[in-house]
This record gives structure tokens, C-alpha cells and sequence, in this order.
């Protein structure tokens, strides 16, 4: 939801021309998640949360009018965060994200102990996203780096010199969250929320080291190929070896989660969480294709090819959802649903890294032709 509301105009910020265009993009974002977020709020209230009761959620559609404020926190933070990768910024982003934490977690804790209620975990969180980018403003305030606001001409020409980030990137995202909630949806209309359960804690688990690995190499790795690109430079190199190391990187968390996942949940959490454990061993080839992957996602708007992945977040979804279908109506098994569903993933993210080197190597002789002519 986010990235539709933002337009996706935060990713943009690093591969911007100038720090001017940087923060108008920002700006950008952040007037789109104003101007939709009270239309989601209508949207909501219009509905009389209808989708949230067909998944059998009522329980939370009372907190459901907090989703379009978490969007706006929420662009304000990504913009911050992106703002920061560009400048190379990282021992600011990281003081910004511990503060941030700190003073989230004391927020949930405090107000937990005076309402435990899910709307004390809610509060806690959007301060959390607030916070971070204060922080992070009030540092480079400090530092003395200024920042100007851009007049409405000059936004509406930035606006459509990024209008495939709008376009293209904005629906893929939205596409991305789709499929990832598949399993989910699909688990729990098949085989019960407790497969669904399953699965969450699986994935919970199994992704946090991917995505800690995952986002601090895509931090440093998407503004570097930025800078090889702008140069003329072939990013096609940087994108094979940082591949390649990050799928060596991660060869022990795929070796560990794939044999002894079940093991591991049944001995930390209780053998009544060792289904978790074997669904984890499951996703481990998915997850750590996830991780190998990120060098590619960071060079596709480098290479200015996010048609190409928009037509590949729609074939994949299409895929991911007959995954889940045969693994109902064939085999009728909850493991085999997950073990499918994974495959199908990580099939996909093998075609997307193939082909964006693929890509950038065409881009590469191009440029040589180029030089040579």
C-alpha cells in the first residue's frame, strides 16, 4: 500500500541527477501519501471494511483506519532511509534506525502497561517511523547540509521524467505484496489457520537474516552501481560478484535451515513447532535466491527496465498462485503446498538475476559500441 501511495518515488531518490531532485522526489513521495491516504481512508469506510471480514478479520477492521496514517509515517521513513543511502550516510542511518527503535520499543512498553492492546503495538510503531526520519533530519540539520523545497512547475517535471517509477516500480511492489500474502490466504482457506500459523512463524524466522543480510548490501550496492553507470562504466561485473558472493554468503543459512529447520524449532520452541521447522526447510531454497537476487532488483532502474519486471512480478504471481492451487487440488497437502510454492519462487528469482546480468551486459556493449563508432 505504500508503494502506491508514495508512487514509489523514494526508490528513485538514489539514482537522482542532483541532491535538488533527491529531495523533490521526496516531496513527492510524500504529497502522494497525502493526497491518497484520505481517499484509502473512504475507500475503508465505503466498504464497511468488506475485504478484511471476507478473510475472516473483524477482529482488527477497528484498527483498520490507522493503515492510511502508518502509509504516510511509513514514505516519510523510506524517503529518510533512501536520502541517507544516497549520501552515503551510513553511520547517520544506522544512530537514526537504533534511536528510533529505542524510543519505539519504550512507546509500546509504556503504553502496554496501561492498555495491552493491539492498538498500544500500533502506536508504538508509528512513532517508530516517525522518529527515525526526525532523527535523521535533525542530524543533517547539525551537519549543516540544507534542504530545499522545489516550486510546483519544477515537481511536476521531475514527476514525469520518473513517470516509470509511478507506472511501472509502484504496481510491481503492490504486485510483490500480493504474493507474498498468497501462501497465507491460500493456507488458510485450504488447510486452516493453523497451517497459516505455520507458515508465519516460518517465514517470520527464516526471513530476518535474509532481509538484515539483504538490505544492508542493497544499501551500499544500489548507489555504487548508480555511480558505474553514470560514468559509462560496466555494472555487469559488480553485479556477477556481488551475486555470487552473497549466494556463498548465504550457502550456511540454506544448509542450516534446509536440514536441521525442524530439529531447530522443535528444540527451541517446542516439538508442537516443529511443522514450522519442516515448512523453513521448505522456503530455504526461495529465501536464499531471495538473498542472491538483491544485487539484480537494485540494477533494474539503473538499467531502466522496470516494464520488463512488471511483466515479471505479474507471470510470477500468476505462477506463485497456481503453486498453491496444485498443491491443494493435487496433492492435498499443506507441505506440499509450501514446498511447490517455494520452487516456484525460487525458479523466478533465478530467471530475474539471468536476466538482468543479461541486460546489463547488452547495455555494456552498447556503450562499447558506442565508443568505438
Amino acid at each position: 500500500m505504500v508503494t502506491l501511495t508514495s508512487m514509489a518515488f523514494p526508490i528513485a531518490i538514489v539514482i537522482a541527477r542532483t541532491d535538488e531532485e533527491a529531495h523533490a522526489l521526496s516531496q513527492l513521495a510524500l504529497m502522494g501519501s497525502l493526497i491518497f491516504a484520505p481517499f484509502l481512508t473512504a475507500l475503508l469506510v465505503i466498504n464497511d471494511m468488506w475485504a478484511l471480514k471476507q478473510l475472516g478479520l473483524e477482529s482488527i477492521s477497528q484498527y483498520a483506519l490507522l493503515v492510511p496514517v502508518i502509509a504516510v509515517l511509513t514514505t516519510i521513513n523510506m524517503s529518510a532511509g533512501y536520502l541517507m543511502t544516497r549520501s552515503g550516510s551510513f553511520n547517520l542511518s544506522a544512530c537514526a534506525t537504533v534511536g528510533a527503535s529505542l524510543i519505539g520499543n519504550v512507546t509500546k512498553l509504556v503504553l502496554g502497561g496501561f492498555w495491552p492492546n493491539t492498538l498500544s503495538l500500533l502506536i508504538g510503531n508509528a512513532v517508530g517511523y516517525l522518529i527515525a526520519p526526525l532523527l535523521a533530519l535533525r542530524l543533517r540539520v547539525h551537519r549543516s547540509r540544507k534542504i530545499a523545497y522545489e516550486a510546483p512547475d519544477q515537481l511536476w517535471t521531475i514527476a514525469r521524467s520518473h513517470w516509470d517509477f509511478a507506472f511501472l516500480r509502484a504496481p510491481q511492489n503492490f504486485l510483490v505484496a500480493i504474493s507474498q500474502s498468497i501462501p497465507i490466504i491460500g493456507l488458510t482457506a485450504c488447510f486452516g489457520p493453523e497451517a497459516a500459523g505455520y507458515y508465519a512463524l516460518a517465514t517470520a524466522l527464516a526471513t530476518a537474516p535474509v532481509s538484515l543480510i539483504g538490505n544492508a548490501v542493497q544499501a551500499v550496492l544500489y548507489p555504487r552501481l548508480n555511480e558505474i553507470s553514470l560514468a559509462g562504466g560496466d555494472t555487469t561485473k559488480l553485479l556477477i560478484k556481488s551475486t555470487v558472493c552473497l549466494l556463498v554468503a548465504g550457502s550456511p543459512f540454506l544448509a542450516v535451515t534446509a536440514m536441521l529447520g525442524p530439529w531447530l524449532f522443535a528444540t527451541v520452541m517446542g516439538p508442537e513447532w516443529q511443522e514450522a521447522g519442516v515448512y523453513s526447510a521448505f522456503l530455504s531454497l526461495w529465501l536464499w535466491l531471495g538473498l542472491a537476487n538483491r544485487p539484480a532488483v537494485s540494477a533494474i532502474p539503473i538499467l531502466g527496465i522496470q516494464g520488463g519486471l512488471l511483466l515479471y512480478e505479474v507471470i510470477g504471481t500468476i505462477a506463485k498462485l497456481g503453486a498453491v492451487i496444485a498443491g491443494y487440488g493435487v496433492f492435498g497437502s499443506a507441505r506440499w503446498t509450501v514446498g511447490i510454492f517455494s520452487i516456484t519462487g525460487a525458479v523466478a528469482y533465478a530467471l530475474l538475476i539471468v536476466w538482468v546480468i543479461r541486460k546489463s551486459a547488452k547495455v555494456r556493449r552498447r556503450n562499447q559500441n558506442d565508443k568505438a563508432g
